[in-house]
């Protein structure tokens, strides 16, 4: 096999991480900003606003040796005051 076919069979994200902040998307490039810092890869699935709150829903592959609630957790501290809370649902 070539080793870009391996690569390719591997999935794309871990798992997603779904992130609350209060009031609009406003906060989308902080809160993408720290997931440049704490993911391998992420991409924004949806994002939705009710009752004042925002929440963006990201698709993340996590860095090596780290777990999605890991990321969660960081983005949840580093991300105040923009970020209510973060929570992350592993796939695999």
């Amino acid at each position: 096999t070539v080793a870009g076919e391996e690569v390719e069979a591997r999935p794309k994200f871990d798992g997603r991480v779904t992130i609350v902040v209060a009031g609009t998307d406003d906060a989308r490039p902080v809160i993408e900003v720290l997931l440049t810092t704490h993911a391998k890869r992420f991409e924004l699935v949806r994002s939705a606003m009710a009752d004042g709150e925002t929440t963006m829903v990201y698709a993340v592959r996590a860095k090596k040796g780290q777990r999605l609630d890991e990321v969660a957790r960081l983005v949840e501290r580093e991300g105040v005051p923009y970020v209510a809370r973060a929570t992350a649902e592993q796939w695999m």
